[in-house]
């Protein structure tokens, strides 16, 4: 396993690995003066095929209730398809996987607009690249996208009790902000 790490001076690097347990040929920081995210995400594939790995997934930052078994799934589709899309409620995507590099991220899809999903789908459709979308998430961006996502979560216990196994840092962050505003009348 490869952890590419964009955006981190050498102590977050460090704590990164620390924290998640990764021995220094493990993770690498991402290059700098890559400005574009297709063309960084791309990057990222290419590096990761380069060193031999058959399937590469990327996961965004702002999906924290992601679970291991969404990404092992994503590894698991990539042997039958060319791509994986993970789609969020934004229109963008929470997690993108590529069984080999196939160049459609570079140019031509304003990322972050809330049409990074629509766009690829087409582009893949274009290219007869084959794809399977994975279920959609909640993109966290702000304490009201939080506050949303735990409101589904009370609505079915099952889910909440499999979040607070898989994501507990997360629920319990999340439902000591809501006590907080919850005390404080908002």
């Amino acid at each position: 396993m490869l952890v590419r790490l964009g955006g981190a001076n050498d102590q977050e690097s460090k704590e990164f690995r620390e924290k998640y347990l990764l021995n220094s040929g493990q993770l690498e920081t991402m290059p700098p003066g890559i400005n574009d995210l297709g063309a960084l995400m791309e990057h990222c594939f290419e590096a990761s095929a380069q060193k031999g790995y058959k399937r590469t997934v990327l996961i965004g930052s702002d999906v924290p209730q992601l679970s291991k078994e969404r990404v092992n799934n994503a590894f698991e589709f990539l042997k039958s398809s060319d791509m994986i899309i993970g789609p969020d409620n934004d229109g963008g995507m929470y997690l993108l996987g590529y069984s080999h590099p196939l160049g459609l991220l570079k140019e031509g899809i304003v990322w972050g607009q809330g049409t990074d999903k629509e766009a690829l789908v087409r582009r893949c459709l274009h290219r007869n690249v084959s794809y399977r979308l994975l279920p959609e998430e909640i993109d966290m961006d702000c304490s009201d996208d939080l506050s949303e996502w735990m409101a589904l979560l009370s609505r079915n216990p099952q889910k909440m009790a499999s979040q607070k196994r898989e994501c507990p840092h997360t629920i319990g962050c999340i439902e000591n902000i809501e006590n907080r505003r919850d005390s404080a009348g908002i």
